[in-house]
C-alpha cells in the first residue's frame, strides 16, 4: 500500500507481544481520540482496504458520507503505522474495517494477556528478599513486576503493595516488620526509606557477620559476647607479648621468674620420692638432711626439735650449694633465733 494524499497523526508502535497489547490499545484509543479518530474504531463502517483510494465517489453513491469515508480511509492509515510486523497488518486487512481490525486483535491478544496476569501476579506474591541483600534489588524487582502489570491494565493499590512489600522483606528486618505493619501509613515509598535506614544501620554495626538474626533479635546478648570473645582474644595476645623477668626469685633464688611463679614450694618427704643420687655424700654416706628425714617420727624428736633442726639444715645446704659469706651473720643469727623459739615452746 502506498502512503495516502493526507498527512497520518503519529500513533503508539504495537510490537506484537501478548504483555505489551492492553497498554497499546488503551494509548492507541487515545491517540485516536485526541486526531478525531475515535469513531473509525468504534463504528461498524465496513470499507474494504482494496477498495479505498483516493476517488471516494462509488461509496458516495451507496450512501455515505464523505467525512465518514475520510475518518476510515484515515483510520486504516493511522493503524497500519502502528503495527510493525507484516503479520499483524495481514490479520488487519482481512478484518475488513478499521474497527473490525482493532476487534481483531484485541481477541488474538487480549487471552494471552490475561494470562501473562496471573503470571506476573503469581511472581509479584513470591518475591523475597534473600539474607544479607540490598534491599534496592528487591525493590526494583517489585517495581518492574507492578510496571509489568500496569501495561496490562492491573493496578494495585498502595495498601496491597505494602502488605506485598512487608511480606516479601528478610529475617533481618523481623522487627521493623512488626512495627510497619502496625504504624504503616501504607505508603510503598515510606516502607523503602525505612528498610534502606535499617539496611545502612546493620551494616555499620561490627562484626564479620553483618545483620544476621541473632543481631536483629538479641542485640545485647551478641554485643556482651563479642566483647568477652574480644577481651579473651586482647588477653591471648598480651601473654605472647609478655616479657621475661630477669631478676632473681626471692625464694629459690634462680633467675627468670617470680616467687608467686616460684615451682619449689613443696619438699617432697622421702619416703613419697625414694632415695636419689643426691641423698648421698662424697664419701657415699648418707647426708645429715636424709638422716633428719628418717628421724622424723622417733620419739626423741618431737614436732618442735625436728622443723628447727631441719630448717637449719636447709639453711646450711643452701648457703653452700650458693658459695655466699654475705648472708653468714643473718644465716646464723635466724638459725639462732628459731632454735630459741622452739626450745622455749617445748619448755613451756
Amino acid at each position: 500500500m502506498g502512503r495516502g494524499p493526507f498527512k497520518v497523526p503519529k500513533a503508539p508502535v504495537f510490537d506484537g507481544t501478548d504483555v505489551s497489547y492492553p497498554s497499546w490499545s488503551q494509548n492507541f484509543l487515545l491517540s485516536a481520540r485526541h486526531n478525531n479518530l475515535f469513531e473509525a474504531f468504534v463504528s461498524e463502517t465496513e470499507i474494504p482496504i482494496a477498495d479505498i483510494g483516493f476517488d471516494l465517489t462509488p461509496w458516495v453513491e451507496k450512501g455515505f458520507s464523505v467525512g465518514v469515508l475520510r475518518q476510515a480511509e484515515m483510520g486504516w492509515w493511522f493503524l497500519f503505522d502502528c503495527l510493525k510486523k507484516e503479520s499483524l497488518k495481514t490479520m488487519a486487512r482481512h478484518a475488513g474495517s478499521p474497527s473490525k481490525a482493532f476487534r481483531v486483535l484485541k481477541d488474538h491478544f487480549l487471552p494471552l494477556s490475561q494470562s501473562q496476569i496471573r503470571v506476573q501476579e503469581e511472581k509479584l506474591k513470591s518475591l523475597r528478599m534473600r539474607s544479607n541483600e540490598n534491599p534496592s534489588i528487591f525493590f526494583t524487582s517489585m517495581r518492574e513486576t507492578l510496571g509489568v502489570l500496569q501495561m496490562l491494565e492491573v493496578k494495585k493499590d498502595d495498601r496491597e503493595v505494602c502488605n506485598l512489600m512487608l511480606e516479601g522483606l528478610s529475617h533481618e528486618y523481623k522487627t521493623l516488620r512488626e512495627t510497619l505493619v502496625v504504624f504503616c501509613p501504607n505508603e510503598p515509598s515510606f516502607i523503602e526509606t525505612k528498610v534502606r535506614e535499617r539496611y545502612l544501620d546493620l551494616l555499620t554495626q561490627p562484626g564479620p557477620k553483618k545483620h544476621s538474626v541473632a543481631l536483629m533479635s538479641r542485640p545485647v546478648r551478641k554485643s556482651a559476647k563479642k566483647q568477652n570473645q574480644k577481651s579473651k582474644s586482647n588477653s591471648e595476645s598480651d601473654s605472647s607479648k609478655k616479657k621475661i623477668f630477669q631478676g632473681k626469685c626471692f625464694k629459690c633464688g634462680e633467675k627468670g621468674h617470680l616467687k608467686m611463679d616460684c615451682l619449689a614450694r613443696v619438699i617432697a618427704h622421702p619416703s613419697q620420692t625414694g632415695p636419689s643420687e643426691d641423698d648421698k655424700d662424697e664419701n657415699g654416706e648418707k647426708s645429715d638432711l636424709v638422716l633428719l628425714l628418717s628421724q622424723a617420727n622417733s620419739s626423741e624428736w618431737s614436732g618442735g626439735k625436728y622443723i628447727a633442726a631441719m630448717y637449719a639444715k636447709i639453711m646450711q645446704k643452701w648457703q653452700e650449694s650458693r658459695g655466699s659469706s654475705r648472708n653468714d651473720a643473718v644465716l646464723e643469727h635466724h638459725d639462732t633465733m628459731c632454735l630459741g623459739s622452739v626450745e622455749y615452746r617445748s619448755r613451756g
